[in-house]
């Protein structure tokens, strides 16, 4: 490995140092007595300034150490954080991250260079500041922490020094963390009947270290080196003695890394994830041409390798697709930073709520929703929430509410954005879609209204702002997420505010589904919303008047695919009940042709047909099959339900 290589390495670490970073500040801005939020905030600083002084990256280093020695005097008490100080630590946090990004290009410039000089020059204690009270947690975390006597058994791979790294160079760093009192290196030639390779390293260290710091900090000095080095750290020698009882920060951080040596972490590009879930795609898509090409009759030994096929590579995808699979904590925890900023920014005061961060998405679908999000959740906050006086008039809270919620349900993922501000203003809404020409004559509807929010450069504001007023905003979130075959909405909250939902797939690339023919078409209905399939001889008379059957003495609307499409369909043999969030429908079809996995492919919206699909799919045969969006497929039924009727009659061959 080459240094830039390493550079590398760094700044993808560096991306969970930072977030532990940020994390941190914010908890310390909601208590700054959180002894637990410093220490994570230390050791992010302190892994990042020693990681970065080992590539080259001197500027990334000394911001880092410049922070990493105030928050030593927060630790002490000898500093008392306020709000202009997180602020401050916030911006030391952006610093970071930008900086990073250009050393490692070797591009800073003058105005990043003069901001650093800035940060490192406001981080030095205040002089003459008074000190705070220590807390009893820090006060005990300090007496725990008090100087001791550590050994280091510093076992090197050979081949060390071909990937770029030189022992003595972490040896030299650990003088940053106390006194080397004792240094032995322990020889490790090969044995004599081996040939010596003059381009490995045959030499061991053992370590005397006198120091107050954790075993973590320790262990930091050598983590850029990842495998190639294996530590053994035990106490030798206590210079002061400890209490017998260690404080609970320090026990969780030794529990903590205990977990951490327990669990192996590989890391790897996600371009290489995407290829192999790709390849596992053709690799379904070959499996079901061959089952379509399984002749009738067929020898059983065939038929059972071809269901051993079958298995094994739906084992395969869902494994290669967990490893795509993240919990929406990830892009959750970002939000707090936003909603912080932009509240100092308008001069309002807002509450972040969050529920069901632990549902789980394809990491490419988390990425994709991240920007729609955060410009929802900015309108939420500028548009939405009212400044504190107006809310006092209202006999509202004067602080603004934002909560952000998550859940999978019926093989979706909906998450909402609901505020408690003054809802959408329609008043103003409909002013200016009639000034742009957008509305027809009459009395436009609530949902036409809201519907115009969604229209390349419409805006409200009665000015252009850093936040608002341009006309790029929500019809901008509706392409991207509509880029991943998902949909958005707005609505009117029952309390009065706005609520934004967005819907999308678990996945952007293979999922189970039910392939039933219609007219001279095949569909996919995504078989996690498939209750069943019945016969059409079980329904109930009537039904064709209504487009309300009896399924079993229970009330089933239907919706016919062949009148959707407008396709001339046979006689309908059976019906797939499916379940759609809290609705049940009845589809009625040709046949049902089987279960399948399917690899999804994404397909531009077609003129002149509903938006009822979520993507197509290749088949065996190489004929094309769409998709059903159930969610919109109902919605357009309902809206057309005079057509639905219609097509029933027509369908069943009945005259009433």
């Amino acid at each position: 490995m080459d240094v830039d290589e390493f550079k590398e390495i760094f700044a993808e670490e560096a991306i969970t140092h930072l977030s532990a970073f940020e994390r941190g500040i914010l908890a310390l801005e909601k208590n700054a007595a959180d002894i637990e939020a410093i220490n994570d905030i230390f050791r992010a600083v302190h892994t990042m300034k020693g990681a970065a002084g080992m590539v080259g990256l001197g500027a990334t280093s000394r911001v880092a150490h410049a922070a990493e020695s105030y928050l030593d005097e927060v630790r002490s008490g000898s500093e008392a954080l306020n709000k202009e100080k997180v602020s401050l630590l916030l911006s030391v946090h952006d610093a970071l991250k930008l900086l990073i990004e250009k050393e490692i290009a070797g591009n800073i410039g003058a105005v990043l260079e003069s901001t650093i000089a800035n940060l490192v020059a406001n981080l030095r204690p205040s002089a003459g500041a008074p000190r705070s009270e220590a807390r009893p947690a820090e006060s005990a975390a300090r007496v725990a922490a008090e100087k001791r006597k550590v050994l280091l058994q510093v076992n090197c791979k050979g081949v060390m020094p071909q990937n770029g790294f030189d022992p003595l160079s972490f040896i030299r760093y650990l003088k940053n963390l106390g006194e080397i009192v004792d240094c032995r290196v322990l020889h490790a030639f090969p044995e004599q009947n081996k040939a010596f390779d003059p381009e490995l390293l045959y030499l061991n260290f053992e370590i005397a270290l006198e120091t107050d710091k954790s075993e973590t900090e320790i262990r930091d000095v050598f983590s850029l080196a990842g495998d190639l080095v294996n530590l053994t750290i035990s106490v030798a020698q206590r210079v002061e003695q400890r209490p017998a009882a260690a404080p609970e920060a320090l026990a969780a951080e030794v529990v903590s890394d205990v977990e951490r040596q327990k669990k192996n972490y590989l890391r790897i590009e996600s371009g290489r994830l995407d290829s192999l879930i790709d390849s596992i795609g053709e690799l379904v898509m070959t499996g079901a041409a061959l089952k379509s090409l399984q002749p009738p009759g067929a020898d059983e030994r065939y038929t059972d390798q071809m269901t051993l096929l079958e298995r094994q590579v739906e084992t395969m995808r869902d494994s290669a697709m967990s490893l795509r699979i993240f919990s929406l904590s990830e892009v959750f925890r970002r939000f707090e930073r936003v909603v912080r900023d932009i509240s100092a920014e308008t001069g309002k005061e807002v509450q972040l709520e969050i529920s069901g961060g632990e549902t789980e998405i394809d990491k490419n679908l988390m990425d994709g929703v991240y920007d729609p999000l955060v410009h929802i959740i900015r309108n939420s906050v500028d548009h939405g929430i009212e400044p504190a006086d107006i809310r006092r008039q209202k006999g509202k809270s004067p602080v603004g509410k934002i909560t952000v919620r998550a859940e999978r349900m019926a093989g979706m993922i909906y998450i909402s954005v609901e505020d408690d501000g003054s809802g959408p203003n329609l008043a103003k809404i409909e002013q200016r879609a009639r000034e742009r020409g957008l509305l027809k004559e009459g009395q436009p509807s609530e949902k036409e209204l809201i519907e115009m929010v969604f229209q390349p450069g419409f805006s409200t504001a009665e000015k252009v702002t850093s936040l608002s007023g341009r006309g790029v905003g929500m019809d901008v979130v509706r392409q991207n997420v509509t880029r991943l075959n998902g949909s958005v909405t707005m609505t009117r909250s029952p309390a009065g505010g706005t609520i934004v939902s967005i819907r999308l797939p678990l996945t952007l690339a293979i999922i189970d589904g039910l392939l039933v023919a219609s007219g001279a078409n095949k569909y996919i209905i995504p078989l996690d919303q498939v209750i069943e399939c019945v016969d059409y001889d079980e329904f109930g008379a009537g039904g064709s008047t209504t487009g309300i059957f009896s399924l079993r003495g229970d009330a089933l609307p239907i919706i016919p695919l062949g009148t959707v499409f407008g396709e001339t369909a046979a006689e309908p043999r059976g019906v797939v009940v499916v379940q759609n969030a809290d609705k049940r429908r009845g589809i009625f079809i040709d046949k049902p042709l089987g279960e399948m996995q399917i690899v999804v492919k994404p397909i531009e919206h077609i003129p002149g047909i509903p938006r009822i699909f979520n993507g197509a799919t290749i088949l065996g045969d190489g004929q094309v099959a769409l998709i059903l969006d159930l969610t919109n497929l109902i919605e357009y039924a309902r809206e057309d339900a005079d057509v639905i009727k219609k097509g029933l009659k027509l369908e069943l061959g009945k005259t009433a």
